[in-house]
This record gives structure tokens, C-alpha cells and sequence, in this order.
């Protein structure tokens, strides 16, 4: 129709349907403005990260180190090797050393066996969510709780015990301060 409209909504899901760019406000300040898209991808912040996506961005305390020449981020029960291009950001922005956020969207985590190299987090279901097309399984870990989405047809029980492996090319760090995305 070739017409701006400005349209406001609490309601992320319809916001990311219907706008061509989305404003994401808190406390009256602009906190991102972009694609829907690119806000899903790549939040400005720890807000954005869990007010976009349904589950929202699953987000969790972590520490970065250097170890020869490989950059780790660590948890409470293990850790795995940044990749590259995003080590080299950690390093020159000087997070060696220093605790981050982690954040990773429940459809970049996989269950029961890793497409990589990495330890796995052991993780305990609590909850499952049969939403029909797919499960949201809740479960804890010794770092916090997180949210995973599966197919339906995956066989999981409340109380399992899992392995969860991470898409290391679609993980989001955010500064432990300030809530700023980092890489």
C-alpha cells in the first residue's frame, strides 16, 4: 500500500509478523531497532535477547579463558572452544578473563549427540510443553535452566538426564554489565 504505519504492540510475535522494522522500547529507551530479523539474530542486548523469540533466548553466566592458543568459554560443568572469528573479538575487546552472558535460542541446542567436537551440559528435564509440531523441553543444568525445542517424536521423560550440545556458530555473548552483546 506504499504507507508508513506506526503500529504499537506488547505482542512480540504479532510485531515480528506484520512490521518491516521493529522498535524495541523498555523504560521509554530504544533499546534496537531493525529487521524483525536481525533482532531475532542478533539482539543489541540481554532485553532484547529474552523479549524476542518464543521460548526466549535461553541466557546463562559463563567465564572466558585462554588456553594456548584456543579461547573457552566455561560453565559450571565444563566448557567448549570458541570459534574462531568470535575468539578474536572476545580477545581484542579484552574478555579474557572476565565472566560474560551466554546466550543461545532453544532451536541452536541439540540433544543426545554433538555435530562437533564439545563436552556436553547434562541437563535434567522438568518440564515438557507438547505444543504439537514440536516440545519445548525445560530442563536445569548446573549452570541455570534452559529451554530446548525437539520433535515431537523424540522420546523424553521428566527427570531424564541429557546431553545438550550447542551450535557453536549461532551462540550470542553479551557483557556481564552492562547486558550489551559483545559478539
Amino acid at each position: 500500500m506504499n504507507t508508513t504505519v506506526v503500529y504499537v504492540t506488547h505482542d512480540q510475535t504479532e510485531a515480528m509478523t506484520m512490521g518491516s522494522q521493529i522498535v524495541v522500547l523498555k523504560d521509554g529507551e530504544i533499546q534496537q531497532a531493525d529487521t524483525p530479523q536481525n533482532i531475532y539474530k542478533y539482539p543489541a542486548n540481554t532485553f532484547v535477547a529474552s523479549f524476542i523469540g518464543i521460548p526466549p533466548m535461553n541466557l546463562i553466566e559463563a567465564l572466558i579463558s585462554e588456553k594456548g592458543n584456543k579461547i573457552l568459554l566455561s560453565f559450571a560443568q565444563g566448557s567448549f572452544i570458541v570459534p574462531s572469528a568470535k575468539a578474536e573479538q572476545l580477545k581484542a575487546q579484552g574478555y579474557i578473563g572476565k565472566k560474560v552472558v551466554f546466550g543461545i535460542r532453544a532451536e541452536d541446542i541439540v540433544l543426545f549427540e554433538s555435530p562437533i567436537e564439545m563436552e556436553p551440559v547434562i541437563g535434567e528435564v522438568e518440564v515438557i510443553e507438547n505444543l504439537g509440531a514440536e516440545l519445548n523441553i525445560h530442563f536445569t543444568t548446573a549452570s541455570g535452566e534452559m529451554i530446548t525445542k525437539v520433535h515431537p517424536g523424540v522420546k523424553i521423560e521428566p527427570e531424564q538426564k541429557i546431553k545438550l550440545f550447542f551450535d557453536l556458530n549461532n551462540i550470542h555473548l553479551f557483557d556481564k554489565q552492562t547486558g550489551k552483546r559483545i559478539v
